[in-house]
Formats: structure tokens, C-alpha cells, sequence
């Protein structure tokens, strides 16, 4: 039974993971953008929550408005900022990129650490647990994973059964051959980007289910969706998707057996033993 209670948790905690990941792989398999302030979309979209709820608005209503700023702010960057990034090709955009992102990483940090330094987000549910079956299951971890999961199926159906989430993924594999066929990748990038933000900041959402959001996690979460990313692939999204439920599990596990200092080790290490084992994603054939 520990087994299957911690499997579920490092599922549920997975798929946070993979909401992280999905929205760097979009945005960097769309316009070569390896967005570095990504965890503080997750921050600040919790912030929002927070101040809304606050205000005595309903929780749900105060989610969806955050989420919906949060894209609208990613959007916002991305046209200001990131618009002379897109002129140029290669390797030369991925550096501006990463120094663009970079730059407003620090700068968002130190806006929200200062301003906000108390601030502790988090969402708890009047049942602390449920029992299935004999399994202890917390109904904050089940109601992540269902979220999480749905938002992950409704992004796949995005991508695969609209014209825009075909248009996407044509830009992602030839830029100049969509554009002959009148599909327009700046608009597409811009919807992209608020979408990833968006994906970031649910991310954000849910792990305040089980934890408490901090202004100061905005580095960590950007490191996850980057290593969630990488070991996914980088532009495969449903490579990002096993990989975060990989590495969710992983953490758990070694969370549990070894603690939390241990768990970090031996998140990396599997992380590595993926980039070694499968170079171009777990869902990629071997080089």
C-alpha cells in the first residue's frame, strides 16, 4: 500500500512537472527561446491568486482571472521584449534569448522578493484525506493530478485536432515552408508564449495544493521545467509529459527512503542516466 501512495504522489507531483516542462518545450520548439523568468510566471500567477482571494473573490474565479493575467503578462513580454530576439537565426537568438529572459528573471525576482517577501500561497481542502480501496490518499494530490491531467489532454487535443495546433506544430518543423502556406509564426509565437506562461503559472496553482508557493521559488521552478524539458527532449512535448511523470515518481520515492537533501541527488542523477540513456528524449531513438 506505501508503494501505491507514493506512486500516486510522485504522479500527481509528475504532472506539475510536465505542465513546467510542456511550456518551455512550446516556447523554445516554436521561436528557439529557452525562457529563463518561466518559474516567475509560476510565482507570480500565485501572488495574483492570492491577492484576489484575499479580496474575498471566489477561488475559482480568482484561478481562472490569475491564469488569464498571468498569459496576458506573458504576452505583454513577449511583443516588448522579445520582438528584435525573433529577427535574428541560430544560435545568435538562442543567446539573446537567454540573455533577454535572463535579465527580466533577475529583474521580476528582486520586484517580487522585495514587494511581496511574507507572501505564502497556498490552497487547503476541508478533507485532509480519503481512503480508496484501503490507499490513505490525500484529496489534495488527487484533485492536482486530475487537474493536471486535463489541462495536459485538452493541450494535446489543442495541438492535434485544431487548425492552430496544426499551424503550431508546422511552424516548430519548418518556419519559411508555413509561412509560404500563409500562416503567420509571430502571431503563433505570441499565443504560444501566453499559453506556456499560462501552463506555468496552473503549475503554480496546483503545487500550492500540496505545498506552499513562495516569492522566492521562481529560480527553482525554472529549473525543474528546464530539466523536465531536457530530459523530455526539448521540443517533444509528450516527451516532456513522461519525463516530468518519471522524475515526479523519482522524487517521491527518494523523498521518502533518503529525505529531502538525498532527494535532490538522486533527482539529478536520474535526470543525467536519461540525457545518457536517451540523448533526444525518452520518447527519442537512441543516438
Amino acid at each position: 500500500m506505501l508503494v501505491i501512495e507514493l506512486l500516486l504522489d510522485g504522479i500527481s507531483f509528475g504532472l506539475m512537472l510536465s505542465l513546467l516542462g510542456v511550456g518551455i518545450t512550446l516556447i523554445f520548439g516554436l521561436g528557439e527561446i529557452l525562457n529563463l523568468a518561466h518559474g516567475e510566471f509560476v510565482v507570480i500567477c500565485t501572488i495574483l491568486a492570492l491577492i484576489f482571494m484575499s479580496g474575498g473573490m471566489d477561488v475559482f474565479l480568482s484561478i481562472v482571472l490569475s491564469l488569464v493575467i498571468t498569459g496576458l503578462i506573458g504576452v505583454a513580454f513577449e511583443r516588448l521584449l522579445l520582438f528584435p530576439v525573433y529577427r535574428e537565426r541560430g544560435e545568435v537568438r538562442i543567446l539573446m534569448g537567454i540573455f533577454m529572459t535572463y535579465g527580466l528573471s533577475l529583474a521580476i525576482h528582486s520586484y517580487l522578493v522585495n514587494t511581496f517577501p511574507k507572501v505564502h500561497f497556498s490552497v487547503r481542502l476541508p478533507y485532509r484525506e480519503l481512503i480508496i480501496g484501503g490507499l490513505s490518499v490525500r484529496p489534495s494530490t488527487l484533485l492536482a493530478a486530475i487537474i493536471a491531467t486535463s489541462a495536459l489532454i485538452l493541450l494535446g487535443l489543442f495541438l492535434k485536432r485544431t487548425y492552430v495546433g496544426k499551424a503550431v506544430r508546422t511552424v516548430a518543423q519548418n518556419e519559411v515552408g508555413a509561412q509560404l502556406c500563409g500562416v503567420n509564426p509571430a502571431n503563433l509565437r505570441t499565443l504560444i508564449f501566453a499559453l506556456g506562461t499560462a501552463m506555468a503559472g496552473l503549475a503554480g496553482i496546483l503545487y500550492g495544493l500540496i505545498a506552499t508557493v513562495t516569492a522566492t521559488l521562481g529560480l527553482d521552478f525554472t529549473t525543474f521545467a528546464i530539466i523536465v524539458a531536457i530530459a523530455g527532449g526539448v521540443r517533444s512535448v509528450y516527451g516532456a509529459i513522461v519525463s516530468g511523470i518519471i522524475l515526479g515518481i523519482v522524487h517521491a520515492f527518494s523523498s521518502f527512503f533518503f529525505g529531502a537533501s538525498l532527494s535532490l541527488v538522486i533527482f539529478l542523477i536520474a535526470v543525467i542516466l536519461i540525457v545518457l540513456a536517451r540523448p533526444e528524449g525518452v520518447l527519442g531513438e537512441k543516438s
